[in-house]
């Protein structure tokens, strides 16, 4: 068994007995909350990435499970997850007076085929070690905090699924919230340059803004010209870059289809519609998993194109 079961990229973790059933008693929903309680760790305590994750495993019927047997995972409601991670906490603070605990799973998820004790590798006849204990309490605390981060957000209106409901404003304000910090700014967008001439001003305005770009010290946009190729937007964007003092270069491509925004060659986001065209339709935006990242990097720097 992985040590982390919400990797996407990973055959150990797309293969972990712990996802599937036991027995016919056992549901799609007891394996998954039972998961994702023990390991939000593991996603950093994120319920985007959980749904997009139980959602990308539910559409390959469980990574390439036989779909007769597949038994789909109902995807918890912000209200749900709340609930997962109070469960988690009680049971951190309980493993913590009795270190040989194991999970005690809720009766309404339906009872889970796997179970271990909640200190990993503490021997139930060998007294606790200093640093099993570190690590529970840490885990504890993130706990606690990733709670208080939700009951925000839920007390926001809810945490948002990165869907933008044909909201171009909203849009914005979630790629600025990525970009936050980054020095050095990959944009990969065919249709960075495309648009009318007339709104180029407030264009470049939006792009600068969203990126952060009087705090970058280099942008980098990955464009196709046979999908637009505005003068005045490419202009304007070289312009305002060199007036921030950050390095501004592009390149011209038709290799790549998808929309991402790469910081600082750690994280990615892939928005699903173009830069122009966010709040026009209906778009997710979701972080790109590490594996995949590594692999877009290195797909880049072969060809060239950064």
């Amino acid at each position: 068994m992985t040590e982390n079961p919400f990797e996407i990229g990973s055959d150990e973790a797309r293969h972990d007995i712990r996802w599937y059933p036991g027995g016919t008693n056992v549901s799609a929903k007891a394996l998954a909350w039972s998961l994702a309680a023990a390991y939000a760790h593991c996603f950093c305590y994120s319920y985007s990435y959980l749904v997009f994750f139980l959602g990308r495993r539910n559409e390959s019927f469980g990574w390439g499970c036989d779909p007769k047997y597949f038994l789909p995972t109902p995807i918890p409601t912000p209200d749900e997850y709340l609930d997962i991670l109070e469960f988690r906490k009680s049971q951190l603070e309980r493993a913590l007076v009795n270190t040989s605990s194991e999970w005690c799973w809720p009766e309404e998820w339906g009872g889970p085929s796997w179970n271990t004790q909640i200190i990993y590798g503490v021997a139930k006849s060998v007294p606790s070690t200093c640093a099993s204990l570190d690590t529970t309490y840490l885990h504890l605390v993130e706990t606690r905090q990733a709670i208080r981060v939700h009951q925000f957000l839920l007390s926001e209106g809810g945490p948002r699924q990165f869907l933008m409901s044909l909201d171009r404003g909203q849009g914005l304000r979630d790629i600025r919230a990525f970009t936050s910090g980054t020095t050095k700014l990959i944009v990969i967008d065919p249709y960075a340059y495309a648009g009318e001439s007339r709104e180029s001003g407030r264009y470049v305005s939006e792009l600068a803004k969203a990126a952060h770009l009087p705090e970058l010290k280099a942008l980098h946009v990955v464009f196709s010209s046979s999908r637009g190729n505005t003068a005045l937007i490419r202009k304007g964007i070289a312009r305002v870059a060199r007036e921030s003092g950050a390095k501004f270069t592009d390149t011209d491509s038709d290799l790549i289809h998808d929309r991402i925004w790469i910081a600082d060659r750690e994280r990615a986001l892939v928005v699903g519609t173009s830069f122009g065209g966010l709040g026009s339709k209906a778009a997710f935006l979701l972080p790109l998993p590490g594996i995949d990242l590594k692999e877009l990097l290195r797909f880049l720097d072969e060809r060239r194109l950064v």
